[in-house]
């Protein structure tokens, strides 16, 4: 059993240490390993030196004749995907926050009242979380959202942006943050694009 963990351009680069294995054609490489690792291989420590495809945790092919013919067959569509992602990272931010009560100073008298008022500070607090959101994505070359239900997460997004707008994109965070202080915005990465390759998935 193959264990695929990413699509790669620049065949024959040195691989990290460990259990990873490179199996290479049409100037591509394939990055897997031929057992089980005893710990997940970094697919972040190959994004320094190559565009990466990361593929699905716990995409299994069958052995080297089937990463073949994945390569042989798709070629096209991880060149173009590559392309996309040639020189990007992704970062990830969090927004966070309580919603005020809409009413303030108003307390529901009903339990419907009380869920019409959670219904308003959340579609509010959403609309603050999505103003932090705009001028985000003006920065990337794509984005992703996606708003959570319960707790005091607001929107979870993910960013696709070369490497040379990372600092200007984390200085517009502490901008927002310092303009929305009722918020709690956390960023991540930078890491492979995963969030932005859908369609290269075994």
């Amino acid at each position: 059993m193959i264990y695929l963990y990413a699509i790669t351009d620049r065949p024959g680069t040195p691989l990290p240490r460990g259990p990873l294995r490179e199996l290479a054609a049409h100037g591509l490489a394939a990055v897997f390993a031929a057992r089980t690792p005893d710990s997940d291989p970094s697919v972040e420590a190959l994004m320094h030196d190559r565009a990466v495809l990361p593929m699905r945790f716990g995409t299994c092919l069958r052995d080297e004749a089937a990463v073949h013919a994945l390569l042989d067959d798709r070629r096209r569509e991880f060149q173009r995907l590559l392309d996309d992602v040639r020189g990007r990272v992704e970062l990830g931010v969090r927004i966070a926050g309580t919603p005020a009560v809409a009413t303030a100073g108003q307390q529901p008298s009903t339990g419907a009242e009380y869920m019409a008022q959670r219904r308003g500070a959340r579609r509010e607090a959403e609309q603050i979380a999505k103003a932090v959101h705009t001028p985000l994505a003006r920065i990337a070359d794509r984005s992703t959202t996606q708003h959570t239900r319960g707790g005091s997460d607001l929107m979870t997004a993910s960013y696709l942006l070369p490497d040379d707008r990372i600092g200007r994109f984390t200085r517009r965070i502490q901008e927002l943050q310092r303009a929305h202080p009722e918020l709690a915005l956390t960023c991540t990465g930078p890491w492979p694009p995963y969030s932005f390759v859908e369609d290269s998935q075994a």
